[in-house]
């Protein structure tokens, strides 16, 4: 973004960026480090309906088994469904976990060529209340090996004992196949589209993203979009515009 706004190749959003209130919509994060710059300068150049947001599906089959409801109500003491909490996902994560019939618990991101893994994990630490350090002194000592981010991290690795066999460099292609394969039963992974599996349950687990209607305006985006990106005629503006406008509209968060 520094090069290609400096250099003239991208066109300032600002004003746009303004009077749809994007910043109320986006996640500050996505905002700060997809949109704009210079960092805090309030000039956006970009909307950043992407921002390798990971989400998780999982096995609607498997979840709502009569059987296997009872006998996790029996086990845990409380009713089997999506996981709200940690220690939840823990818990259905080792109750599904049966090598013997080919079914395991999760799957998570474990690739360590890129960033798979360190994505997954900084999911855990942040979750836990965990920081990776102090971004204005760059001290690490006492933030990164906090009880919180080590808590983080051990969970993280008890989630690993419940992947597929070979998940040791595993990223969104395998975590794909976990799901729709039925390996697993729940996945971690980007809700983009190149990700089958958000495609085929986005609708069945959409409460387990936060914001539904970034789900479906990604949906629509990345369907109408297609046709642009490998040569299809029309601007992506054009392309997009409809949906953007009856996406938010529809949501109550204005034009």
């Amino acid at each position: 973004m520094p090069c290609a706004s400096e250099a003239g190749h991208y066109v300032d959003r600002t004003e746009f960026f303004n009077a749809n209130n994007l910043a109320e919509v986006m996640t500050p994060a996505t905002v700060k480090y997809y949109a704009e710059y210079p960092g805090n300068s309030g000039t956006y150049w970009a909307v950043p309906v992407e921002g390798d947001a990971l989400g998780w599906s999982y096995r609607k089959d498997w979840f709502e088994d009569p059987t296997e409801m009872t006998n996790f109500a029996a086990k845990y003491g409380y009713p089997l469904a999506v996981p709200t909490t940690w220690a939840q996902l823990l818990d259905i994560a080792e109750f599904f976990n049966r090598p013997d019939e080919g079914r395991y618990g999760v799957a998570i991101y474990t690739d360590n060529s890129y960033d798979g893994l360190v994505m997954g994990v900084e999911n855990a630490i942040f979750s836990y209340g965990g920081e990776l350090g102090d971004v204005e002194t760059f001290q690490v000592e006492g933030i990164l090996n906090s009880p919180q981010a080590v808590q983080a991290l051990e969970d993280y690795k008890r989630l690993f004992s419940y992947t597929p066999p070979g998940w040791s460099k595993a990223f969104f292609v395998e975590n794909n196949q976990a799901i729709t394969k039925g390996l697993a039963a729940m996945s971690m992974n980007y809700a983009t589209r190149y990700n089958e599996a958000f495609y085929q349950t986005m609708f069945v687990v959409k409460d387990f993203w936060a914001v539904p209607e970034f789900a479906e305006l990604l949906t629509a985006a990345n369907r109408r979009l297609y046709p642009f990106i490998v040569g299809g005629a029309g601007t992506a503006q054009e392309t997009l515009a409809a949906d953007w406008t009856e996406t938010f509209v529809k949501y109550g968060r204005g034009q």
